[in-house]
Parts: C-alpha cells; sequence; structure tokens
C-alpha cells in the first residue's frame, strides 16, 4: 500500500495534483492485476459465469466503489483546507458520476471497441436508492473524519482503486462480453484506463483543482502539519 513518504524530488513538484498521480499510480496498476487475477480464479474454479449472477456482483461492488470514492474525494479535499459546504458538492460530483465513468461508461465503450453488443446500465438512475446512500454515506464519512482518521485518503482510494478494478470488470463480464478470459489483453488494458483516469481524477485531481492550499507536503505524512497533530 502507498504510504506518500515523497522524497525531495517530490517535495519539488510545482503542483500536488503530480505529487498524488505519480504516488498513487504504482497501486493502481497493481490492484488492476490482481482484481482480474482473483475473478479469472472464481469464475474458473467456482464456474460463476452466468449474467445475472455477476451483475448482481456488480451491483455491489459499484455501490461501494460509489461510497469510498465519496469518502476519499471529500476527506481530499477537507484535509487541503476546504470547507464544508463545498466538499459535500465535490464529494457528490467527485463520486456518482465519475463512477459512473470508470465502472460503466469505459467498459462499455471498451466493449464496443472489441466488437462485442454492450448494454449500457447507468445505475444512479435504474437503481437510485442502491447507489445515493452509498455516496450520502461516503461524504458524510470523508467530512466528519477527514480531521481525525490519519491517512483516510490513501485508505479510502486503496479500497477505491481497488474495487473499481472489480466493477469495471464485471461491468464487461455482466453486460455483453462473452469469454472474457479468452479476450483477458483486451479486459486488461480497458480496465486499467477506467481505474487510472476516472479514480484519480476523483480522489486527487478533482478535490485539489478546488482547494486553495497548494502544500509541498502531503497533510496526512508531514509530523509537523497541525492538522495530522490534531489526529492523535
Amino acid at each position: 500500500m502507498h504510504d506518500h513518504f515523497h522524497d525531495q524530488a517530490c517535495q519539488r513538484s510545482a503542483h500536488p495534483v503530480w505529487e498524488e498521480l505519480t504516488a498513487h499510480l504504482p497501486f493502481s496498476v497493481g490492484s488492476v492485476v490482481v482484481a482480474l487475477s482473483a475473478l479469472a480464479a472464481v469464475t474458473q474454479v467456482f464456474k460463476v459465469g452466468d449474467h445475472e449472477h455477476l451483475e448482481h456482483i456488480f451491483h455491489v461492488s459499484h455501490a461501494v466503489h460509489v461510497l469510498l470514492a465519496a469518502t476519499g474525494t471529500t476527506a481530499m479535499y477537507m484535509i487541503y483546507g476546504g470547507k464544508p459546504g463545498r466538499a459535500i458538492v465535490i464529494g457528490l460530483l467527485g463520486s456518482v458520476p465519475i463512477c459512473t465513468l470508470a465502472d460503466i461508461a469505459f467498459p462499455w465503450l471498451g466493449g464496443k471497441l472489441m466488437g462485442q453488443a454492450m448494454e449500457f446500465h447507468i445505475c444512479a438512475l435504474q437503481e437510485p436508492f442502491l447507489i445515493w446512500p452509498c455516496a450520502a454515506l461516503g461524504v458524510a464519512t470523508g467530512l466528519f473524519s477527514a480531521a481525525h482518521v490519519r491517512r483516510l485518503t490513501i485508505y479510502s482510494h486503496s479500497g477505491h482503486v481497488f474495487v473499481s478494478s472489480f466493477a469495471s470488470a464485471l461491468y464487461l463480464m455482466s453486460f455483453g462480453v462473452e469469454n472474457w478470459v479468452k479476450h483477458f489483453g483486451w479486459v486488461l488494458l480497458i480496465v486499467t484506463a477506467a481505474v487510472l483516469v476516472p479514480c484519480t481524477l476523483s480522489d486527487i485531481v478533482l478535490p485539489l483543482l478546488f482547494t486553495s492550499q497548494k502544500r509541498r507536503r502531503h497533510p496526512e505524512v508531514g509530523e509537523e502539519e497541525d492538522l495530522l497533530k490534531r489526529r492523535h
């Protein structure tokens, strides 16, 4: 798990967005490999290939993804000096729309490019009581826990990326791709893109674009930071 211990080169970066992106990149790629390997093992060993069952698992993973994304986005904005009112808006924008992009739009487009007959299914619209309560809980968690839980954004982002890998792959398997193991190379590329772009946009780029504090050291690991000291 990435621990945000940046060296001097990282501390000289011009903007915290670049620092956060480079710091989270290795875990993002690793989580995709682990998630796809686990899905391959489960589907082959337990013969879970029915689209209906896979769709149920997708819905759960997508909902959890929304919760973790809302937590991470809101907490990242708060630890960089954000205001609670704006944090709620940013947390919602950084979770539901971007998770839809990661778990649904990217896999749908990738499946189409593979020549598969993909179904476009937006959970936030078709199952609102599944998605929006998770988003609200995630925003509340990030809002009220950012100043008390050390490395909250690290844990939430790690879980966020890992669950997103499952959700993106499960969408491909549930809504159009037949025999996904046969197309493993394509699936790997699609899921990697679906994780790297939207997830870093959600947890990192979006909240930091709206904050006025441009720290050289991440506030969750800089022991001299007053915010971190209040968490002990």
